[in-house]
């Protein structure tokens, strides 16, 4: 009895193991039958289902086409104009060659129209991003130059090269020329010229007028400039403020007294001190005592005032007396002579 138990069970046994094996072979074939690659290990990690993207860029459109078909693939077909590629051979492909692409998946290829003829647009006055634009849907290449322009505003496009209207070719160079705005300049030298003088070049410079400080100065003569500020080679902005240091001349000094002196003396004292003597004559009588004597001045003694101003000085001038004229004596009559003796008759 325990004999034919176990047997039984041994068949049992290979009965199972015999059925299982035939699941897993059913289950192999099944899968080599659904893995595109005939592998199955493939379809389990699912690159059965991916194709490598081939290199269809310089061919004609069909053999483009037929490559991709050759791998499974879709193709999309665009056209753009090329200034580098033949007229008819794939410019551009998308994917790249050798991407992992799902199989039967649909991919795009751009096929060359050949060169285009057009006209180079007008930019100056553009920004630069809008310039750029605008040759980019013109399938022009940029080349953009940046340099610094006092009249266009930063960014600004006012150059370009070929100029607007001429006709070129798709896919050529368009340069364009942008500004950096105003650059920064240096204060220019402008010691000892006259004030007018350095008005002029403060603005050709590209500065405006600061602030204006008078100084006494013993070296430059009065309204002329003594320095700026800032000091001159400072680098500043256009149209920033430079402030002139004008010489009002020599320090002030006090005015003499000079009320009773002699208006000789009185010149002579001005003119050591530097001062520019005004006269204001005032008529005195024949023989007047005070001729020549200074009776007022303007500005009074004591008023502090810079060489090279002027001294007023009333002075007193006698009249000059009457010329005599010597009287006229009359001259004493002419006698005739007598006549000449004629002969006896």
């Amino acid at each position: 009895m325990a004999a034919v138990d176990r047997h039984r069970l041994t068949s049992h046994r290979g009965g199972w193991l015999i059925a299982s094996t035939a699941v897993v072979v059913a289950l192999f074939g099944l899968l080599l039958g659904f893995s595109p690659t005939l592998n199955p290990i493939d379809l389990l990690w699912g690159k059965g289902f991916r194709v490598v993207m081939p290199e269809v860029t310089g061919l004609t459109q069909v053999r483009a086409l037929l490559s991709l078909e050759d791998a499974e693939l879709k193709g999309k077909v665009s056209f753009a104009y090329s200034a580098t590629t033949q007229r008819g051979l794939v410019v551009t492909q998308r994917p790249g060659p050798g991407d992992a692409v799902a199989r039967g998946a649909e991919t795009e290829i751009v096929v060359s129209r050949g060169t285009s003829r057009l006209t180079v647009p007008d930019l100056v006055g553009m920004d630069e991003s809008a310039a750029t634009s605008t040759l980019a849907s013109f399938g022009l290449i940029v080349d953009t130059e940046r340099v610094n322009d006092d009249i266009s505003p930063k960014g600004g496009v006012f150059g370009q090269q070929p100029p607007a209207g001429t006709a070129i070719n798709g896919g050529d160079e368009v340069k364009i020329t942008v500004s950096l705005g105003p650059a920064r300049r240096a204060v220019p030298e402008l010691g000892r010229l006259p004030r007018e003088g350095a008005l002029f070049l403060l603005g050709k410079s590209g500065f405006t007028l600061g602030t204006v400080t008078v100084t006494d100065s013993n070296d430059v003569q009065r309204d002329a400039v003594v320095g700026t500020d800032p000091p001159v080679g400072t680098m500043l902005d256009r149209d920033a403020k430079v402030g002139l240091i004008i010489s009002g001349g020599p320090a002030p000094v006090s005015v003499p007294n000079l009320v009773g002196q002699q208006q000789a003396d009185a010149a002579k004292q001005l003119g050591a001190l530097g001062f520019v003597i005004g006269e204001i004559t005032q008529p005195g009588l024949v023989g007047d005592p005070q001729d020549g004597q200074v009776l007022e001045q303007t500005p009074v003694a004591g008023t502090m005032m810079r060489p090279g101003e002027v001294i007023s000085l009333t002075v007193r001038r006698a009249a000059r007396p009457t010329p005599t004229v010597p009287p006229v004596t009359a001259a004493p009559p002419v006698t005739a002579a007598p006549p000449p003796a004629t002969g006896a008759p």
